[in-house]
């Protein structure tokens, strides 16, 4: 029968390869010893939905142990440029007009501004099964780490059974003189 550790790490990383603008998604999770499974997840706003999946993953294949989930977009900040509809810039050129009505010493946008905006204006591209399937990943490395971590653990207990075996051997010859002079005491 195998020895499995509960002390474990796994990680991995990875993103949608077909779409462009795909975040990569980077998922951590991290266990140690526990009676029970205590499960906590630490998600992005962009993932947060996804917390019940990724707690039936790992309640699937983890049955005790504290194991903490964290996961994790980064949005390629070099990578594609945002989509600039003629509608969104006409709609932030009456803002910015409306606002320098007020401000008269307000001072107008610069072009990065503008992208900025734009971009946060896009829809966050969903990355529900890339998150899921990386999740899936950085289990199969927490489990593999468990599994390592357990197979030193029966190495090192191998070991000092081993050594109370070969004590046990050495004292035997001595029980019956030993009990002897127990014996004589009383």
């Amino acid at each position: 029968m195998p020895v499995y550790s509960m002390t474990g790490y796994g990680n991995a990383s990875g993103s949608d390869p077909d779409a462009a603008t795909a975040p990569v998604v980077n998922v951590e999770m991290r266990s140690v010893n526990g009676r029970f499974l205590d499960l906590s997840i630490k998600a992005s706003d962009d993932t947060r939905g996804l917390e019940q999946a990724l707690r039936e993953l790992v309640a699937s294949r983890v049955k005790r142990g504290k194991v903490e989930v964290r996961v994790s977009l980064a949005r390629d900040a070099s990578g594609g440029l945002p989509t600039v509809a003629p509608e969104q810039l006409m709609r932030l050129g009456q803002l910015e007009g409306t606002v320098q009505g007020y401000f008269p010493k307000a001072g107008a946008m610069s072009v990065h501004e503008v992208l900025q905006w734009c971009r946060q204006a896009e829809p966050p591209p969903r990355a529900d099964e890339t998150v899921i399937e990386v999740a899936r990943q950085a289990l199969d490395g927490l489990l593999a780490a468990r599994q390592r971590e357990g197979e030193r653990l029966e190495q090192a207990l191998r070991a000092q059974a081993a050594r109370v075996r070969e004590l046990a051997a050495q004292a035997r010859p001595m029980i019956a003189t030993v009990v002897q002079r127990q014996q004589q005491r009383f």
